[in-house]
């Protein structure tokens, strides 16, 4: 019988090659060619090279995969085993809590990297989405983090065109996008390397495909057991509202009423965050020149809640437009 899962852990040096799982198969990037692409190289060239099988699951998955989730390889593989021909794709993705508070991912990624939401826009613009970031409302059960995503192979060829055309903006110095997407970010390094803004593009690459009606999507609901994020200073006295705005936007999703989005946005300026996030749905954001923390590497004591357009605040301003 043909393997119906091929779900990949990537290691790049011996360190993480020990903390591959014994259900999942080892993917080398030890001597990746392009590392200031991260991860994303290994699952570009391994696409680029092999012929997918048909109908069976794929994944590509980083060292910190059941750190993050809480979840293991054999829980992995019994899942797929469970959910079989009925999803086209499977979310296991962590930070439920993001999910649910902000309005989409790309939202998400410009509370902590600057410039991520307009670069991303012109983007999508560039590839003819017609997908407005800054109002689109997506719940958590639509959202993923750090490719955490196992999927068909009818899901991967899609997520390929996309990750071709990204890869086309960022390696042709011509392009309009080129420079904003490879310039380094404020993110924590790795291995002396700052990340460039292109990274977290391409980690929400999947984002933008999982709306399609043509794609079946099935994901896991990781918030219980998991705390609430230091985002939200790990105030478990939050998880309630988290969840509340999440079943706020499926509400407006389904009904379109607009008096349930000013809900959610009225209950979600109530929970405080270690950095300014907007409270409407247009945003622009200067830089102050200051670093955020890497998520869970320590808390800013400043209570954000009562944030308003033009304070001086000591991180990033976010300058509100109607």
């Amino acid at each position: 019988m043909s393997r119906t899962a091929f779900v990949y852990q990537i290691h790049y040096d011996e360190a993480s090659r020990r903390r591959v799982e014994p259900e999942f198969i080892p993917l080398d990037n030890t001597a990746s060619e392009r590392p200031d692409w991260l991860e994303f190289w290994p699952i570009l060239k391994f696409l680029q090279s092999n012929t997918l099988q048909e109908g069976a699951w794929y994944g590509f998955l980083s060292p910190r995969f059941a750190e993050k989730t809480g979840v293991n390889g054999q829980q992995v593989i019994e899942l797929l085993d469970m959910v079989g021909d009925a999803e086209d794709v499977m979310l296991l993705s962590p930070f439920w809590d993001h999910g649910a508070f902000f309005l989409n991912a790309f939202e998400q990624g410009e509370a902590t990297c600057a410039g991520l939401l307009d670069a991303s826009q012109r983007f999508v613009d560039g590839i003819g989405l017609a997908i407005d970031l800054r109002t689109w409302v997506v719940t958590s059960r639509n959202t993923v983090f750090s490719n955490y995503f196992i999927a068909k192979p009818v899901f991967w060829r899609r997520w390929l065109e996309l990750a071709q055309q990204l890869w086309t903006c960022c390696e042709d110095d011509s392009h309009p996008l080129a420079v904003d997407l490879n310039a380094a970010t404020t993110y924590p390094a790795r291995g002396g390397r700052p990340v460039a803004l292109k990274i977290f593009l391409q980690e929400r690459l999947v984002c933008l495909l999982l709306d399609r009606p043509e794609f079946r999507v099935g994901s896991i609901d990781l918030s219980e057991g998991h705390r609430v994020d230091g985002m939200f200073h790990a105030d478990e006295s939050k998880r309630a509202d988290l969840h509340r705005c999440d079943s706020l936007k499926a509400q407006y999703l389904e009904t379109q009423d607009e008096t349930v989005l000013e809900s959610y946005w009225a209950l979600r300026r109530t929970i405080p965050t270690i950095v300014p996030v907007p409270g409407r749905r247009r945003v622009e954001q200067r830089r102050r020149g200051v670093q955020f923390p890497a998520f869970g590497a320590g808390f800013h004591p400043t209570d954000w809640s009562n944030w308003s357009p033009g304070a001086d605040q000591p991180r990033t301003a976010i300058i509100l437009r109607a």
